[in-house]
């Protein structure tokens, strides 16, 4: 029977959302995102980025039976910022059936052109916070819960379909080691001479007065990446609400100067990635136990973002940060520690790790087609 491809309305939205469930019943590797999270991403009422993003989202059915979905994205000031006619994809999930994927993929161009795009890229999201990179290497390890994770026949139709390599992301798992003497020497050098200090943060009121700040650097430190857009207000106080759930406040780096500005930053999570497994989607009514425990128990930690600010960055700031949350670490017993994806032209970041034991155990990819 041929492939019947709908584009969905706001009404259809959990069954878009909650395709992956069936696709990836029973595979050990796959954490389910929060289906509540998701729903909110993909609606204009709660996502701020849909200020400036216009949005389309469509199912693939097969005998009546959902077999594929994919997001189709424009993001108007990414465009106009890099002066480019691109559209993107993501949220793109499918059966190993060509013709499935083809006819999605179609159905994204086709839109595009029609509003005048040119080029199509993906997996990625209406943000850099958002998940993005199609998984090419490292199917054996499970993802972190802000990275995505597919089947090995994904890049194959990829492949198939006369898509091209964008940029691929890289990341890292390394052993938490004791902070070497000369970190902590070098942090000590550095903070007085630039007078700065690393304030304790253990409760939600400093977490989020310094959230807000991070996220401003953050808009600061990351716009030349790949794919990036400066976060709104909505939007900051989305991905802070949606995460401050599940972080320990203490795992929250923060390089202030003597005006109590964040210069420096590194933020970390607990490995939430088997709990999120346990709650399969859900918080409520016993997701969130699951998720509690893996938090107040935290032997592995995820590095969620970390960045410094222009003015300091080749000035040894990276000895304070990590002396500071590696010292964390060793508190708290943390053994085990891995990187989110990172670009892989991303010098300064690879530079982070130089001086540590670490290794590449997942790369995902973006691929591009122009029409």
């Amino acid at each position: 029977m041929a492939i019947e491809i709908k584009e969905i309305v706001q009404g259809d939205l959990k069954a878009f959302v909650k395709f992956p469930f069936e696709l990836y019943d029973g595979n050990e590797y796959w954490v389910p995102p929060l289906i509540s999270e998701e729903m909110k991403t993909l609606s204009p009422a709660s996502n701020g980025a849909f200020e400036y993003c216009e949005c389309i989202k469509v199912l693939a059915f097969k005998d009546g039976k959902i077999v594929g979905r994919i997001a189709g994205i424009i993001n108007s000031r990414e465009n106009d910022r890099n002066d480019v006619k691109q559209a993107k994809f993501g949220w793109f999930d499918f059966i190993d059936d060509l013709e499935v994927s083809k006819a999605l993929l179609q159905k994204v161009e086709d839109w595009a052109k029609a509003k005048g795009y040119n080029q199509l890229e993906g997996p990625l999201g209406f943000t850099n916070l958002d998940k993005m990179g199609m998984l090419i290497e490292g199917f054996q390890y499970l993802p972190t819960i802000t990275s995505l994770y597919n089947y090995e026949y994904y890049p194959k139709h990829m492949d198939e379909l006369g898509y091209r390599k964008g940029v691929d992301w890289v990341e890292y798992k390394f052993n938490v080691p004791e902070v070497p003497d000369k970190i902590k020497r070098w942090s000590k050098i550095i903070e007085e001479k630039y007078e700065l200090s690393a304030p304790d943060i253990d409760n939600k009121a400093d977490a989020i007065r310094y959230g807000k700040k991070i996220f401003a650097l953050f808009n600061q430190t990351h716009k030349e990446l790949h794919g990036f857009t400066a976060l709104n207000e909505t939007q900051m106080e989305n991905y802070m609400n949606k995460y401050i759930r599940f972080i320990r406040y203490e795992m929250i780096t923060v390089i202030v100067d003597k005006e109590d500005e964040v210069v420096g930053f590194a933020v970390s999570f607990p490995n939430l990635a088997k709990a999120f497994q346990k709650a399969n989607g859900k918080l409520f009514p016993f997701g969130i136990f699951h998720i509690i425990r893996a938090v107040r128990k935290m032997e592995k930690t995820t590095l969620y973002l970390i960045g410094v600010k222009k003015e300091y960055q080749n000035k040894g700031l990276s000895a304070v940060i990590f002396n500071n949350y590696l010292s964390k670490y060793n508190r708290l017993n943390i053994k085990f520690s891995e990187s989110n994806p990172e670009l892989e032209s991303n010098n300064s970041v690879k530079l982070l790790w130089k001086n540590y034991e670490h290794e590449m155990h997942k790369r995902r990819r973006s691929f591009i087609k122009d029409f």
